[in-house]
């Protein structure tokens, strides 16, 4: 997966060098040498670390695996973290959702709690799928699993946390 944040090509002793395939410039980065006995040489071993960027040639747009070679020169803005995962887990939300539905369950939830009426079927939710009470996980949980809050937000339990989680 490419970012879309712009970075200099690194410079490095032959350690990085620009290939085109098809009218694109990849980026690739050498991490070791293998000796080939049919050739007598070494040759090197190549990681693609980017694509060139078509405007700029002395930029690059990086993969994850710039990350992994070059960590010390990762931008601040590649840094943060995302805010929701890029693949949800809907299956089991879907069929709780259907549920919570046909017994109009929201609208009794909602009567009765009020405003946190999505963070108790959330939390319900979240009880019902990891067959567990233990409320430990429930950030990684709200991180990967569509939610019932408004706007999907999870957050951290108010009460031991001044957090309001992610947005």
């Amino acid at each position: 997966m490419y970012q879309q944040q712009k970075v200099y090509i690194p410079i490095s002793d032959g350690g990085v060098t620009v290939k085109t395939i098809k009218g694109t410039g990849y980026v690739y980065y050498t991490t070791g040498r293998v000796y080939s006995p049919e050739g007598k040489r070494s040759n090197p071993v190549r990681v693609t670390i980017g694509k060139q960027c078509k405007d700029d040639p002395t930029c690059m747009i990086p993969n994850e695996k710039y990350g992994i070679y070059f960590a010390e020169r990762i931008p601040e803005e590649l840094l943060v973290e995302p805010k929701r995962s890029s693949c949800l887990h809907i299956g089991s939300y879907l069929v709780i959702r259907k549920i919570i539905a046909e017994y109009h369950l929201d609208q009794i939830i909602e009567e009765i709690i009020g405003k946190d009426a999505g963070l108790f079927m959330d939390l319900a939710a979240y009880a019902i799928i990891t067959e567990n009470n233990a409320a430990q996980h429930y950030e990684s949980y709200g991180f990967n699993h569509p939610l019932f809050t408004n706007n999907m937000r999870w957050r951290i339990c108010p009460l031991l946390s001044t957090e309001s989680g992610a947005d």
